[in-house]
């Protein structure tokens, strides 16, 4: 990762100052993200990482990886969001949902919540700190207890809508109803993230034609994919 990181930045620095001959028009233009290739001597376990960091800088960048596409942060991020609309009582789900753009919350502000209670799981504490009295002993933050009862009211929601809705519409309206499909459009290599997210909704359609139905068992056949 750090090497990535140096990397972004000397691209950072190549696009601000670099110059680049180009043999079209016959003379130097700025250089662009099109002209900027990084060469590993093995994509296995390097190249994912590359582009991760890449595009959280902002630069856009693309690797040719077999499971690279379950590792983006847009199909991780949905599907610890089906988790926990699956089944609310999972933690990893839970704080990495808490944490992306969906949840909106900071490190500090979930290591509060685990700190206000910290004898019980994550997802217990969360819980009880949306639900605590101000009267009580525990210091409760308005700001993050209002945050949680908003998130836990949405969660509610969505845990209703999976009762009937197929798989693949529910994810069209999470990704509707949270703003994630915007923001994904919005984020750099957005074509990419939008392009990685319909073929999860596709994967979605085609589990929906096995014998196999509910959220938890979507999870597993996609977990599968991606070990087969």
């Amino acid at each position: 990762e750090l090497e990535a990181h140096a990397a972004a930045d000397r691209i950072r620095q190549m696009m601000a100052e670099g110059k680049v001959w180009d043999r079209d028009t016959g003379e130097f233009r700025p250089v662009r993200y099109g002209d900027v290739v990084i060469l590993l001597r093995s994509l296995t376990g390097w190249g994912d990482v590359y582009a991760r960091v890449l595009n959280a800088a902002g630069i856009p960048a693309h690797t040719e990886s077999r499971t690279g596409y379950f590792t983006t942060i847009e199909i991780q991020t949905l599907l610890n969001l089906l988790r926990i609309v699956d089944n609310p009582r999972q933690d990893i789900p839970l704080a990495a949902v808490l944490k992306s753009m969906i949840g909106g919350f900071t490190d500090v502000e979930l290591a509060k919540i685990k700190s206000a209670y910290p004898d019980v799981k994550f997802h217990e504490a969360c819980r009880k700190y949306a639900e605590e009295e101000q009267k009580s002993e525990c210091k409760i933050d308005l700001q993050i207890q209002n945050k949680l009862c908003n998130f836990y009211t949405n969660l509610r929601t969505y845990r209703q809508r999976a009762e009937f809705l197929p798989i693949h519409e529910l994810i069209e309206e999470l990704l509707k109803t949270t703003g994630y499909g915007d923001y994904l459009a919005a984020e750099p290599a957005g074509a990419q993230r939008e392009a990685n997210v319909r073929m999860l909704i596709e994967r979605a359609i085609a589990f929906e034609k096995t014998s196999y139905r509910g959220l938890f068992h979507f999870v597993s056949y996609i977990r599968n994919l991606k070990k087969n």
